[in-house]
């Protein structure tokens, strides 16, 4: 299999107007890491992006060829398998933005706390 890199800028709006990475759903290979940033670290990541920071760049790859996978936390579940956008790098990122915008962490209501908020 080769890869192509393909570069593209979304937007924060983008995203969480579900409009970013083709309209379509973000999958997690099994080999990535849990969610594991709390509310502090979600609020620090807001801050950032708020103040113009630079936070990063999120790498998605795009491929018909299956591999373990599962969705995104909080994300909607994909439809027939075709074509899918894995989350290689920034699955934190993308995860905190979904959180941000549904405003719940495993089913709850996300409560950001005084000390959270600095």
């Amino acid at each position: 299999m080769r890869l192509i890199p393909d570069v593209k800028y979304e937007t924060v709006r983008d995203i969480l107007q579900g409009k970013a990475f083709e309209g379509k759903t973000l999958w997690l290979p099994t080999v990535q890491r849990d969610f594991v940033w709390n509310e502090r670290r979600i609020v620090d990541f807001i801050d950032s992006l708020y103040k113009g920071y630079p936070v990063g760049v999120i790498t998605i790859i795009k491929t018909k060829h299956p591999f373990p996978k599962a969705p995104v936390e909080d994300g909607k579940v994909g439809d027939a398998f075709e074509e899918r956008l894995y989350i290689i790098d920034g699955q934190q990122r993308i995860t905190s933005l979904l959180l941000m915008k549904n405003n719940k962490k495993d089913g709850k209501k996300l409560e950001l706390s005084r000390s959270c908020r600095g």
